[in-house]
């Protein structure tokens, strides 16, 4: 089965942007996945991990870019992120703790969050977060707030 790469911009704004991956390019190292908007960078933050552009390299924790981890990229100014890259398996199985999981939506468009997240999890969690919006699963099983449903990137 031959699969396609994937090209997608994600557009950023000044200041913090929540951003997921939909597809990685092979070399899904920070210098390559990032290189289009180092120089408008000034951070990326991923859970307990990070790393900032300096002197010509990244420094920090991050070394590698996944399709499961959502990441705060900290922008100087408006930028666009261009990716190629092979798409995410339709199979991906997240494995998350107890606490706050800063996780990915790592598909191209959009989903409800009914249809997203089987019924089996909701017992164990308690909300989404995205950035400036967020959600809350009510005792009934139903979601309330300003998140509707997950978005790539």
């Amino acid at each position: 089965m031959l699969i396609s790469l994937v090209n997608f911009e994600i557009n950023l704004h000044f200041a913090a942007n929540l951003i997921s991956f939909p597809a990685l390019p092979l070399d899904n190292t920070i210098e390559n996945v990032f290189s289009s908007i180092y120089e408008t960078t000034t951070g990326l933050i991923g859970e307990g991990q990070a790393a900032v552009p300096y002197l010509e390299s990244w420094q920090g924790s991050i070394n590698d870019i996944s399709l499961k981890d959502g990441y705060w990229v900290k922008q100087s100014e408006a930028d666009i992120l261009e990716v190629t890259g092979l798409p995410t398996d339709s199979d991906v199985i997240f494995d998350l703790h107890y606490g706050a999981n800063l996780i990915s939506y790592p598909f191209l468009g959009s989903a409800l969050l009914e249809e997203t997240l089987p019924v089996e999890v909701y017992d164990n969690v308690t909300g989404i977060i995205g950035e400036g919006v967020a959600a809350t699963i009510l005792p009934n099983g139903d979601w309330a707030g300003s998140l509707d449903f997950l978005q790539g990137t």
